[in-house]
């Protein structure tokens, strides 16, 4: 800086230092600030935050129907009635059985009778309490006439497969029976009927009547091991359109 005739002159060299040294406090005092407002005790969310001030607020995506559901008015869902498109029946080896209220998917057993002919039970374990048993030597479901059989265990605590059928399987319900690739049957039940336990079973086994499925569980009264007062049978009746 020099002084010529009273005038402050500051030269070219002058003036370049102090440019330089406003800007350099300029960009320090923006870069803290910047740090002050940005900053945050929770890792990443400021990085957040300046995403979610430059992405655009998203269209709303209209909610799917609902399916296999109906809406009516109040917001009030009723679920459709499942069915079973059926063309003309046949003969198929049950693998599994869905039945609404009782199981969603129960494995089937093929099994053998006893040596006086009785069909057979799954075994007695964690996997067996939740599975039917089949009685393979007998009928098949989708036969022309007969019945097929099935067994489930019932126990006093209420826990198998037996005491679901008993108290969530009525009248009128519906029942899918899988089979091999995309094979099913769908039956409805029409009469569950409870005997004492010595009773004839001779309608139970029959091979010549109208084709029906038929579950038949322990009920009543326990005795002791596997020894129960009565016995509930349930009759389903195949169906054979869309319903």
């Amino acid at each position: 800086m020099q002084h010529n005739g009273g005038v402050e002159v500051t030269s070219a060299r002058g003036r370049t230092t102090v440019v330089l040294a406003v800007v350099t406090t300029l960009v320090a005092a923006g870069v803290f600030g910047g740090w002050l407002v940005t900053r945050d005790d929770e890792p990443g969310r400021s990085a957040q935050k300046a995403i979610a001030t430059i992405t655009p607020t998203p269209t709303p995506t209209p909610a799917p129907s609902i399916e296999p559901a109906k809406r009516i008015a109040g917001g009030v869902v009723i679920k459709r009635r499942p069915y079973c498109e059926m063309h003309a029946p046949r003969p198929m080896t049950p693998l599994r059985i869905s039945i609404p209220g009782v199981t969603r998917s129960a494995p089937v057993m093929a099994l053998a009778r006893d040596q006086f002919g009785i069909p057979g039970v799954p075994p007695v374990s964690d996997s067996g309490k939740w599975a039917f048993g089949w009685d393979a030597p007998g009928l098949r479901p989708g036969v022309a006439r007969g019945n097929a059989i099935m067994t489930a265990h019932t126990y006093p605590d209420g826990s198998a497969l037996g005491n679901f059928l008993l108290s969530g399987f009525q009248e009128g319900d519906r029942m899918t029976v899988y089979g091999p690739g995309r094979e099913k049957l769908c039956y409805r039940l029409f009469d569950r009927v409870q005997v004492p336990f010595n009773v004839s079973g001779d309608r139970f086994y029959d091979e010549v009547g109208p084709h029906d499925l038929v579950f038949i569980v322990c009920s009543g009264t326990r005795l002791g091991p596997g020894e129960w007062t009565h016995r509930t049978m349930f009759y389903s009746r195949l169906v054979r359109q869309r319903s």
